[in-house]
């Protein structure tokens, strides 16, 4: 029965426990805590609370340009965070004056998708900065794959960087012949923001990998995607982890597209 006193033998024995050895168990508990951390902690998002009027996901189902099958997701879906707000969608923060823009597409017989966008965050009726049509990758005759896509704005030509602390709008389209104009597409939205002095030095000496975290936690959606999007392609499946992790925040609320495969994205003409 514990009195509250410990013995003189266990004082001895207690007393030759070596520093080194103390040191060493000390280390081997701390990196057991650090891989038990689960990795969806890492990469936690805090979304800012600004919304444009809009459609995250767009589109019906029935749609002869629409290829029924796995995933069973029959339209576009903007990648951004989840405004949960009716008829707006998130304006996702970069750093970036060019920043690189994800959505996914179902498997298509589009012809073309058609990314746009707009000088004003607020109107349909808005003047275009810049708009762009290509072909989905897909075997001749045959539907393109459901995948991810990815584009970002081009530096190589007259397009004015993103003027910081203004809201833009974005959208990408299926373009199908016989189907109106505006029917199946997703919307987002995009704000330039600058990095506080303590910020540019936590990146300035953070690895690739720790960036996103800080991205992620500073609310930085469009940086945080790109830097977990090119390490989604590495062998190293923990990078895969995190931006499955991202995905299924519930600030973020993609998780049904947290396993979707990469597409098409105009890196692969580089």
């Amino acid at each position: 029965m514990f009195n509250g006193s410990i013995s003189a033998t266990r004082l001895e024995q207690l007393g030759r426990i070596r520093p080194k050895t103390m040191v060493r168990w000390g280390c081997l508990f701390l990196s057991l805590a650090i891989a038990m951390t689960p990795l969806a902690a890492m990469a936690s998002f805090k979304p800012p609370n600004r919304g444009v009027p809009g459609r995250r996901e767009g589109g019906g189902s029935r749609n002869p340009c629409i290829v029924a099958g796995q995933p069973r997701l029959s339209y576009p879906i903007a990648l951004l965070p989840d405004l949960k707000q009716a008829n707006k969608v998130a304006v996702g923060q970069t750093l970036d004056p060019y920043p690189r823009f994800f959505w996914y597409l179902p498997a298509t017989r589009a012809g073309e998708v058609e990314f746009t966008l707009y000088a004003d965050a607020a109107s349909d009726s808005a003047k275009i900065l810049y708009q762009t049509r290509f072909q989905p990758n897909r075997p001749q005759g045959k539907p393109s794959s459901a995948g991810i896509y990815s584009l970002a704005l081009p530096t190589e030509i007259n397009l004015p960087p993103l003027e910081v602390g203004k809201a833009y709008r974005w959208s990408v389209e299926l373009i199908c012949p016989n189907v109106r104009k505006g029917s199946i597409r997703a919307e987002g939205g995009v704000e330039r923001v600058t990095a506080d002095s303590a910020l540019k030095a936590s990146l300035q000496r953070a690895k690739l990998e720790q960036q996103a975290t800080l991205y992620a936690t500073n609310g930085l959606w469009f940086n945080a995607l790109d830097v977990l999007a090119r390490q989604h392609f590495s062998k190293n499946s923990a990078d895969r982890t995190e931006w499955k992790a991202l995905l299924s925040d519930p600030n973020v609320n993609l998780v049904q597209l947290a396993d979707i495969p990469f597409v098409q994205n105009d890196r692969d003409k580089d």
